[in-house]
């Protein structure tokens, strides 16, 4: 595996937004490092301009970076396609498949017009925002600043999905913040003043749980037997959240058998209301 991390370039002949969001889902299934540097060519309409980046690449480290196009002028496409393969140059046509496919099943050929992804510039630019508020506020953190400015609270004990399901609604342009309940932290009393229908209660099984904390231990090379896992110790955290929800009266999600994406829609049904 290689552990550097990759450079990725994005060319495009508009803002390059749609590479952007392919790669931001991309590395979510790899580790936080997997992305070294991101360099961004936005309005590249000349295969002068293709050239003079690729070269960039090729003279400096190839066989450690990818270049993600998104280019729908056709010679310009064609041109940065056989150029990066003769001088062997990583290179991926995000968007030829698909246009291809619908093309032929629509019998319509493509506008073919560049810049037409600055339409979506100002939803897109509310959801990166929101993914990266996710992650500012995360378990816990500046909780009382996190609270003032976020859409959702998400609240559970450890290992509850709180983190990747806080990430997923902030793709949705939804802000959350989570905090993790515990009976060894002092929960802060300012989760009692907010508006309950912005909490939301996580909770799992007793044996979910034990078996998700007993995996997580042996990836760190830790006992299974650490208290972290006991299910005495679980019994007692999964009691003690059920006690904090019912003092703030908040919706509670059982994520026993639910996948994110499950959960994330259930969440954006049934509190549509204050999410607008």
């Amino acid at each position: 595996m290689n552990k550097e991390g990759l450079n990725i370039v994005i060319i495009s002949d508009s803002l390059g937004m749609t590479a952007e969001t392919v790669l931001e889902a991309c590395k979510l299934q790899f580790p936080k490092n997997s992305v070294k540097s991101l360099e961004k060519y936005s309005f590249v309409t000349s295969t002068s301009e293709i050239k003079e980046i690729v070269d960039s690449i090729r003279l400096k480290d190839k066989d450690n970076t990818i270049i993600l196009y998104t280019i729908v002028i056709p010679f310009i496409k064609n041109y940065i396609d056989l150029y990066t393969k003769t001088v062997r140059v990583k290179a991926l046509d995000i968007l030829t498949p698909t246009l291809d496919m619908m093309s032929l099943t629509l019998k319509e050929a493509p506008y073919c017009k560049s810049g037409m992804d600055a339409k979506i510039g100002k939803k897109y630019q509310q959801r990166i925002e929101a993914m990266e508020f996710a992650v500012k506020y995360d378990d816990g953190k500046k909780i009382d600043e996190a609270l003032d400015l976020c859409d959702l609270v998400l609240m559970g004990i450890s290992r509850t999905g709180k983190t990747p399901l806080s990430i997923y609604l902030g793709t949705k342009n939804i802000k959350v913040c989570n905090i993790p309940i515990s009976p060894d932290v002092n929960l802060t009393k300012k989760i009692f003043k907010i508006d309950k229908e912005k909490i939301i209660g996580l909770t799992l099984n007793e044996e979910k749980v034990a078996d998700i904390r007993s995996q997580r231990l042996k990836s760190l090379g830790l006992s299974d037997t650490n208290n972290y896992s006991s299910r005495e110790r679980i019994k007692k955290e999964i009691e003690y959240a059920n006690n904090i929800f019912n003092k703030l009266d908040c919706l509670v999600i059982d994520v026993s058998d639910k996948a994110v994406e499950q959960t994330a829609m259930l969440i954006q049904s049934i509190k549509g209301g204050i999410l607008k």
